[in-house]
């Protein structure tokens, strides 16, 4: 919930491709100074994953 209420505070709009929302997630919420990567945000998040 607090990083929803977070991202609400950024006007750029969520884009509604995975691969944008990893892109959209590494610059405005993980920072380039977090480990995270978009690739990773993309493993993690894939359908396959989630099954």
């Amino acid at each position: 919930l607090a990083a929803r209420l977070f991202l609400l505070t950024i006007p750029e709009e969520i884009p509604d491709t995975l691969e944008g929302q990893a892109v959209y997630w590494k610059k405005h919420y993980n920072t380039p100074l977090g480990k995270g990567t978009a690739r990773k945000f993309v493993k993690a998040n894939s359908p396959e994953v989630k099954g």
